[in-house]
């Protein structure tokens, strides 16, 4: 019996320590998952109403690239980026290594002003307007029915209408408008002008058969001419770069 109990308690120790031993390194848990790092976006537009930025704000991965851009709305430009990022580029494209706060400036390219013209022979007087507003239809006035010729007239022409008051949109860069002359049985005769400026960044151009030279109406408020022609003034508007 011996002989026959060792074995079989050999072989029972055995089949414990293989039981009860485990891999030191196995403590029967998953690994923990793999903390990624991100980062914000966050973007702001000046003035308010110029424009809008693509992506406006988000969270992303850190070192992602994402490419925003900026669109202007009508009478507005692109200028700079600004804040955690510079330059014009656009797109621009940023590198997500720290939380980025960005703001798109844009020009204010829109023009308001009014211009008040009175035409005079000595005797008689007629007043104009043109210029360029937010709601230039609201502004347009139709000229009178003409008056025989001999009498003094004038009036804008502008896509087959007469007006006396021709405004056109603040957002409009370079515009023009075209005065008609009816001369009367004078000589001589005076325009005359007074700008009434909201917001203007450009020149203000007459020009004309009957003058000489091209007026600038900014530097000057009147120029006096002769005629005995039907005829024309030119109004050229160009906003400066």
């Amino acid at each position: 019996m011996k002989y026959v109990l060792i074995p079989l308690l050999s072989a029972s120790m055995f089949f414990l320590y293989s039981c009860g031993s485990t891999d030191a390194t196995d403590d029967g848990q998953d690994d923990p998952p793999v903390q990624t790092t991100t980062y914000s976006l966050t973007t702001s537009v000046t003035p308010e109403e110029a424009g809008s930025i693509n992506p406006s704000s988000g969270v992303f991965d850190e070192m992602t690239v994402v490419s925003i851009e900026a669109t202007a709305e009508s009478g507005f430009a692109f200028r700079e980026w600004d804040g955690d990022a510079g330059g014009s580029d656009n797109p621009l494209a940023v590198t997500m290594n720290s939380d980025k706060n960005i703001t798109a400036h844009f020009d204010d390219l829109r023009s308001e002003y009014s211009v008040f013209i009175t035409l005079s022979d000595q005797t008689d007087e007629l007043m104009l307007e043109f210029g360029q507003s937010e709601s230039p239809g609201d502004s347009l006035r139709s000229a009178p029915p003409a008056p025989p010729e001999g009498a003094m007239h004038a009036w804008f022409s502008a896509d087959g209408e007469e007006l006396f008051a021709d405004y056109r949109d603040r957002t409009e860069t370079d515009t023009e408008w075209e005065l008609r002359f009816q001369p009367s049985e004078a000589e001589t005769y005076i325009l005359s002008w007074d700008i009434n400026i909201i917001r203007m960044d450009g020149t203000l151009t007459l020009q004309s058969d009957f003058l000489d030279d091209d007026i600038d109406m900014q530097e000057t408020d009147s120029v006096q001419f002769s005629t005995t022609q039907t005829g024309e003034f030119r109004i050229i508007y160009v906003r400066e770069e």
